[in-house]
């Protein structure tokens, strides 16, 4: 009968503790779940509720050491962010996003994921489009971390035609971002993003009245004057992401002078600007070995100005296209008839007053050009 009580019981008290352990689990597994999004009746979440849901993914954002869920954490932010159609709701959640998104970067370790937590962090904040996060962004594009910055940048070209559209205060920000940072941005991967932001349609949309865009095209077109030179060094050097930078800015410089094409000397500057480029670009052409990543990039941005100089000016010559892609030119042959036209250029464009570079087409001296390694892009999941 002992035996039959105790075997009773020990029957009964591993029942008794699976129970406790069901809503224990249970229990965890409620309390460890986000703050609704939503308000009392059910409908629109209040500032506060936005805000417990926000610190609820952030925190795991910045204190989780599984990368899945940081990034769980980041996509999670952004969903939220889109799961109300309403314009009031969207500028809220945005704005305190951008806010403690700024507080966690000052509160974050030193540990091996911090930039994995700032790269995530920075992805939310420029995937939500409303002008609320520009103060946010004006600290990203300075960050220590380039990932963060290059993601500030597209946070901007996001929000461009907003700041536009909210006059003089937003847009001079924007003005002076871009004014200061693409002469000092060391990373020609978030300059390449630089280039992007000011690459501005020359029709103004409904919401910015026509003279502000047209103004805005103008600035643009200085600060991107200014910062040409600064490119073309490093592109003669044969750095990769700096080769890839120029190639995006020439689209956006096309964007910008044509709009002022009717005006007297107006492509001037910019055919002087793309032939500093072209010289700049057979520089690390001529330097560089047949079939590795500076030659067959700077192939491609050769091709990019002449097709740019023919856009402008309708001059029909493409003997630079002839050279790189002659069927059974030699490395060498290719070197010598790309350097002769790239020189003929600056004769076609007399009429113009494009002067000749500065820059020797050939250049006898150190063969191996600066570490060309390209930067890893970031993760854009």
């Amino acid at each position: 009968m002992l035996k039959e009580l105790n075997a009773m019981a020990r029957a009964h008290s591993t029942r008794f503790a699976a129970a406790v352990l069901v809503v224990f689990v249970a229990v965890t597994a409620w309390a460890d779940q986000p703050p609704k999004l939503a308000g009392p009746d059910g409908g629109l979440p209040d500032r506060l509720a936005i805000q417990q849901r926000i610190t609820y993914w952030l925190d795991a954002l910045a204190g989780d050491e599984d990368i899945r869920k940081i990034t769980e954490a980041r996509r999670r932010l952004i969903s939220d962010y889109l799961h109300f159609d309403d314009p009031q709701f969207r500028y809220d959640y945005a704005s305190l996003t951008a806010t403690s998104v700024l507080k966690m970067f000052g509160q974050l370790n030193d540990g091996e994921l911090r930039q994995v937590r700032e790269l995530n962090a920075a992805i939310a904040v420029a995937r939500m489009d409303q002008v609320s996060v520009q103060p946010a962004l004006e600290q990203m594009i300075v960050h220590r971390n380039p990932a963060v910055r290059l993601w500030g940048w597209r946070g901007f070209a996001a929000i461009r035609q907003l700041s536009l559209a909210q006059g003089e205060g937003p847009a001079n920000a924007l003005f002076e971002a871009l004014r200061q940072r693409s002469k000092a941005e060391p990373s020609g991967l978030v300059c390449g993003v630089i280039f992007d932001v000011m690459a501005l349609p020359p029709v103004a949309p409904e919401t910015v009245p026509e003279d502000v865009w047209a103004a805005a095209s103008k600035t643009f077109l200085q600060i991107l004057s200014a910062s040409w030179s600064r490119c073309t060094t490093h592109v003669s050097e044969g750095r990769l992401p700096w080769i890839d930078a120029a190639g995006r800015a020439l689209p956006t410089l096309k964007l910008l002078a044509r709009p002022h094409s009717d005006e007297p000397d107006a492509v001037k500057e910019p055919l002087q600007l793309i032939v500093n480029l072209m010289y700049a670009a057979f520089r690390a052409y001529d330097r560089s070995e047949p079939g590795d990543d500076v030659n067959s990039t700077t192939s491609a941005l050769l091709l990019a100005c002449e097709s740019a100089l023919r856009s402008f000016t309708g001059i029909t010559d493409s003997a630079i296209k002839a050279a790189l892609t002659k069927r059974g030119n030699t490395a060498e042959q290719k070197r010598d008839q790309a350097g002769l036209a790239v020189a003929a250029w600056v004769k076609l464009l007399k009429d113009y007053e494009v002067k000749k570079p500065d820059i020797k087409l050939v250049d006898n001296g150190d063969e191996t050009p600066a570490d060309a390694a390209p930067e890893p892009a970031p993760d854009d999941d």
